[in-house]
């Protein structure tokens, strides 16, 4: 996998990106098609979770991977969570805001980041970056 960096509130685009080998641009230039915004931020701004959730589907269908709905995933504890495979993680912090990050083979990638690093580093030194406490993380493979 190669790590795709977000634009502003991008991280669901460089995740499909990541897990469809496409580029965060190719991915952003097709969301753009799907919603008519020029931006993917303005897109989260002016629309209901049904309407995102119907375009990240939309997105995953056009690149053949599976949907990426959280309320599919597998929910687990603020601790490790199984890595194994391919997939997204999405991280809710408890203000109720989320970040969704790429996984394979143990290693996160996160499109904030400049490199993949397991869930320990990332845990230890995003919990402080952010400085949020995680709520709950979901684990999707494909």
């Amino acid at each position: 996998m190669i790590l795709q960096r977000q634009g502003h509130d991008e991280c669901q685009l460089a995740v499909i990106a990541m897990l469809a080998g496409k580029t965060n641009k190719e991915v952003a230039i097709e969301a753009q098609k799907l919603t008519g915004c020029v931006a993917w931020i303005y897109f989260l701004t002016v629309s209901n979770r049904e309407k995102i959730w119907a375009t990240v589907s939309a997105l995953c269908h056009k690149y053949g991977i599976p949907s990426l709905l959280v309320i599919n995933a597998i929910t687990t504890s603020t601790n490790k969570p199984d890595l194994t495979g391919k997939g997204q993680i999405t991280i809710w912090w408890t203000d109720n805001t989320a970040h969704a990050m790429a996984f394979e083979d143990g290693l996160i990638y996160d499109p904030n980041s400049d490199t993949p690093v397991t869930w320990e580093i990332w845990s230890t030194v995003n919990v402080k970056l952010y400085y949020k406490s995680i709520k709950q993380v979901f684990v999707q493979r494909i």
